[in-house]
């Protein structure tokens, strides 16, 4: 059914000289255009059958302007672009269930369409990677049991892991240095991983000193060592300390060289550097070279003075350094 596009005309209703009778057709064509309009209501769909529209069912007068009624139970609310569902009247869901569906516009199927809790959590797998997190400053989320609500962790405050903290390739440095999060209580433990760790120079013994009170140790008096060396190709062992040094050697009293294909890995640990205690660090060192030979050194070493450690820094006597080193924090929150 097509509505008029105006109601009759009225050209011979003014009060000039016009004769009644030319007013009579343009009378019926509005009365036509009138029941025209009755019947297109009377057959819309929004309104039941057999039922004329009554006032307040569905229709409303704004501003002398008919237009439809909303009711407030669907959450509708006007706006300057049309209707638009008005959140902030909804009840509010706090127990909500897996299956519960939200709605959404589905960017590829250019169309909307509604989602479950549990599959909005699949958009996850199709974010962009951060392979390189900061630990001290992102977030993962997390439901907390005992608070019953969901929470943002740090990643630094993820217990029982090892955290990435720094990283450094230096070649042929005068020295490495690694201090991130050692004033960080929440590391029990520091870890240096190493590898490919050479010395500009041959036989030199790759030496550990730590940082305290804001500067770091080198006095002849400062550390105390003690280490073993076992050779992998025939068991040989060997051994090395020092009472009073000023390095821990973490070879273990050997040294090493800068040949083709020589290279150093391995790890230095330090347990609790915050504390006031005395630090101790241990060393795990496998070293091989062309010869062939290899062997591979343990070394306990302790600085003398107590104090909280607040760095490391890895170095040959009097000649440079080259690696690859990683530096990691285990996280006690």
């Amino acid at each position: 059914m097509t509505l008029p596009t105006s109601i009759g005309s009225a050209s011979h209703f003014d009060q000039g000289t016009d004769d009644p009778k030319q007013a009579r057709a343009q009378l019926k064509q509005i009365r036509d255009d009138l029941e025209t309009i009755n019947n297109h209501l009377k057959a819309s769909a929004f309104l039941a059958p057999s039922s004329p529209l009554g006032i307040g069912d569905g229709l409303e007068s704004s501003g002398g302007n008919l237009r439809a009624k909303l009711q407030t139970n669907p959450g509708l609310a006007r706006s300057a672009d049309g209707l638009a569902l008005d959140v902030n009247g909804l009840s509010a869901e706090t127990a909500p269930a897996v299956a519960d569906t939200i709605a959404l516009y589905d960017a590829t199927a250019a169309a909307l369409r509604k989602m479950t809790l549990e599959n909005l959590l699949k958009v996850i797998n199709a974010l962009t990677e951060d392979s390189t997190p900061d630990t001290t400053a992102d977030f993962v989320a997390a439901y907390d049991a005992s608070a019953g609500t969901a929470k943002k962790v740090k990643l630094a405050n993820l217990a029982g892991t090892w955290q990435k903290l720094a990283s450094a390739t230096p070649s042929a440095a005068s020295s490495v240095d690694f201090e991130t999060s050692f004033a960080n209580s929440a590391f029990v433990a520091h870890r240096i991983v190493f590898d490919d760790v050479r010395p500009s120079a041959n036989d030199h013994a790759l030496l550990l000193r730590v940082k305290a009170g804001g500067a770091y140790k080198s006095g002849a008096g400062d550390y105390a060592w003690s280490g073993m060396q076992r050779q992998i190709t025939n068991g040989v062992e060997t051994s090395g300390a020092a009472a009073t040094d000023s390095a821990i050697n973490v070879t273990g009293g050997d040294t090493l060289s800068n040949g083709a294909n020589t290279r150093a890995r391995g790890w230095i640990e330090i347990q609790n550097p915050t504390l006031t205690g005395f630090g101790l660090v241990s060393c795990t060192l496998l070293y091989f070279d062309s010869q062939p030979f290899a062997f591979r050194a343990q070394t306990a070493g302790q600085y003398l003075t107590a104090g909280a450690i607040e760095g490391l820094r890895l170095l040959f006597a009097s000649t440079t350094i080259t690696g690859n080193f990683l530096h990691i924090g285990l996280s006690n929150a």
